[in-house]
């Protein structure tokens, strides 16, 4: 993670990347509270996502908040949700900071966008990205953005800095 750019542009469009503390396994089995807690936010726009066991990708333009801001609502909704179920985890949810940079080309929009849907396969939890059912990976597909079996056939490569 050396190449983490702050630089922040009201309405850019931006990949995101944010952990658990230590890896903690808990926002696929927590999902629902994780949808929960983004619908809760308003003011940006997604443009690619996966929730992941222990972290997440977004590709969202963030509207007029500061990805500071966005990230500090998410994550306050999403842990007050948690702390409710769970009760025998002290201490923080999310690892910080996150990290972030500003996508400055419709190439490198696609590129992100690839790298987010086919995260699930590269850590070994689907065989295709049509198999993970945590990104908008089909909603992708519905809209004729990506065929179905995109990424089951070959494995993909990804040169650059995610944030993983």
């Amino acid at each position: 993670m050396d190449c983490i750019r702050r630089h922040f542009r009201p309405n850019g469009i931006y990949h995101l990347t944010h952990k658990t503390v230590a890896r903690a396994p808990l926002l696929v089995e927590n999902i629902d509270m994780w949808n929960k807690a983004w619908e809760g936010i308003q003011g940006h726009r997604a443009l690619a996502w996966t929730v992941l066991p222990d972290h997440l990708h977004l590709l969202i333009d963030p509207g007029p908040q500061s990805m500071k801001e966005l990230m500090r609502s998410v994550r306050l909704a999403f842990s007050i949700h948690y702390r409710g179920r769970i009760t025998s985890r002290p201490g923080p949810v999310w690892d910080l900071p996150f990290w972030f940079c500003e996508i400055a080309s419709e190439d490198e929009l696609v590129i992100h966008a690839d790298y987010i849907h086919y995260d699930a396969v590269r850590h070994g939890l689907a065989d295709c990205p049509s198999e993970w059912e945590h990104s908008s990976f089909r909603q992708y597909v519905a809209s004729g953005n990506l065929p179905f079996d995109w990424g089951a056939s070959e494995p993909r490569r990804f040169e650059g800095d995610f944030g993983d």
